[in-house]
């Protein structure tokens, strides 16, 4: 009998907290309705009746957005700043004017972290930036000198042809490539997109007409 009562004690506590809670929400919502109401020609509940004065809402502070990027900084002030891609780590050893001096045995590391010569790979970009250049061509929206919504200049695309180029020699993440070069991965995978299309149509069929084993009548002729 006991145990019967303090469960009937213990349902009636928690109905009546329930009831109470939802009288806490519709005095919340006390203008709101108080509109509903009239407007619907409804009568008012008893918990919002002139005599009992709306609850006040508690606005919660206003989140500030946070800025866009990938790595920041601290100046020698202490502010926070958006790293640029020409400050990361791969543009300095494999971009720069005298990237060259930076690393021991220069030209054989960057063919076998690239799986290209350094020769290839320059030629490679300065195809990259002559289609960029073109007005309808891929990569426009890298060109250099290009300004990006936010204002920021376009990341050189010597930084994006080496992020296609690891990824496809090694097997690299997106992921992996934005923590190098401080560009972000969605931004790396747009660009890749473009370059294995550049590939196939561009640089292929120009391969092959070097080796005498394509030319544009024999496909006009197909």
């Amino acid at each position: 009998m006991r145990d019967l009562a303090s469960t009937i004690a213990l349902q009636r506590k928690r109905r009546k907290k329930r009831e109470e809670e939802d009288d806490l929400r519709i005095q919340a919502m006390g203008p709101i309705l108080h509109f509903f109401f009239h407007v619907m020609c409804l009568p008012l509940p008893a918990t919002l009746s002139n005599d009992t004065p709306p609850r006040r809402i508690r606005r919660q502070p206003f989140a500030f957005r946070r800025k866009k990027g990938v790595i920041f900084y601290r100046d020698d002030k202490g502010n926070l700043l958006l790293m640029p891609p020409t400050m990361s780590s791969w543009y300095k050893l494999y971009c720069e004017e005298d990237s060259q001096e930076t690393i021991s045995n220069f030209h054989e590391k960057f063919r076998r972290r690239f799986r290209l010569p350094h020769k290839n790979f320059t030629d490679l970009v300065e195809k990259v930036t002559a289609e960029s250049n073109r007005g309808d061509g891929l990569f426009s929206r890298w060109r250099p000198g290009k300004q990006a919504v936010s204002g920021q200049l376009a990341a050189p695309l010597n930084l994006f042809v080496l992020t296609s180029l690891r990824y496809l020699g090694r097997g690299w993440t997106f992921d992996d490539l934005e923590e190098a070069t401080a560009i972000s991965e969605e931004v790396i995978m747009t660009f890749y997109h473009e370059f294995i299309e550049f590939g196939a149509t561009k640089l292929y069929p120009t391969c092959l007409w070097e080796l005498g084993l394509y030319s544009p009548e024999t496909t006009s002729a197909q």
